[in-house]
């Protein structure tokens, strides 16, 4: 019972510098606590409580996160020394000292969008920091099919203002050369931005994100007209590479046969055409790629592997760093 009177506790450093490593890198609690009972030979034995571990834990969030936009500045003014291609920029308001927007770009990523950087497709995730601001990333795929990023931003909220003042940061850092194509979901707010800043590039909307909102009524239809293999016919039209003029013949044909050119998922899908169907952007470039997988792959990677909802802002953006 000793260890629960404060003149006896006991945590050597080398415990302490192993619950510091193991909360920074995001190892679950419950985890931490397995490897100390195996390593003390039991609960009993520690000279601590986990009371004291957790108020440990506290203590060194505090400590991270104090003075944290000052830190990350730091770290980006150690990296542009390092290189003097690193490029970063902070969208503050300078009135109340409030960042709304970051942006960054190391010189390896800024050099790949000059060779590859024709199509890229564009996501955010949200609450990947302390802050609970949404990771943007501008992904492609290589000529090894493997993700590529371009650059990574933070943004306060997903308002046109925030999207707009991201494209032109992203633009600015890339010497002012646009993509060819762009791929995002269907955010009204960033094709807003999209139209304004990227007047040059032609936007393409995922395929996923078109099709998601109306799985339960596809497959009712698709049931519905089993024996016309609709569900088969209407794939087929969606992904062949047809011309425009003869994608709108075959679509018009196919809905007309099974009556349904009235339905409200074949409306939806027929007003949005031009933006995902692969008949409108025949002899485009899209580097194989019809949704934004790569990004939110990518974004999933991060998430899964090097950040939370509890990672400061310069930690945030060092751990990015390794993840390249």
């Amino acid at each position: 019972m000793t260890r629960y009177m404060h003149a006896h506790k006991n945590m050597e450093e080398g415990m302490c510098d192993i619950f510091n490593i193991t909360t920074r890198n995001g190892v679950p609690h419950q985890a931490v606590l397995n490897v100390m009972v195996d390593l003390y030979d039991g609960r009993h034995m520690w000279g601590f409580t986990e009371k004291d571990i957790k108020n440990m834990k506290a203590e060194n969030v505090r400590e991270e996160r104090h003075d944290d936009l000052n830190k990350l500045l730091q770290f980006f003014r150690e990296c542009k020394e390092n290189n003097e291609h690193f490029y970063c920029d902070v969208d503050a308001d300078p009135k109340i000292g409030v960042v709304r927007n970051i942006f960054w770009s190391q010189a390896s990523q800024t050099a790949e969008y000059r060779d590859s950087g024709d199509v890229i497709t564009f996501d955010t995730m949200h609450k990947t920091d302390s802050r609970r601001m949404s990771l943007a990333m501008f992904v492609r795929a290589n000529n090894n099919l493997k993700n590529v990023t371009f650059g990574q931003a933070l943004i306060g909220d997903e308002s046109t203002g925030s999207f707009r003042w991201l494209f032109e940061t992203f633009k600015s850092c890339m010497g002012g050369q646009q993509p060819h194509v762009i791929l995002t979901d269907e955010d009204p707010a960033m094709m807003q931005a999209i139209k304004v800043v990227f007047d040059k590039t032609h936007h393409r909307n995922c395929h996923w994100h078109i099709l998601r909102p109306w799985e339960f009524e596809l497959d009712q239809l698709y049931t519905q007209h089993k024996d016309m293999k609709l569900k088969e016919k209407l794939e087929s039209l969606i992904n062949y590479p047809l011309g425009p003029t003869q994608f709108e013949v075959e679509w018009k044909r196919l809905v007309g046969e099974c009556g349904i050119a009235e339905h409200p998922v074949i409306k939806a899908l027929w007003e949005k055409r031009e933006r995902w169907i692969s008949a409108y952007f025949k002899g485009m470039y899209c580097g194989r790629m019809t949704s934004t997988q790569r990004s939110e792959s990518q974004n999933r990677v991060l998430k899964d592997g090097y950040v939370n909802e509890s990672t400061s802002l310069h930690m945030f953006a060092k751990r990015m760093l390794d993840s390249l």
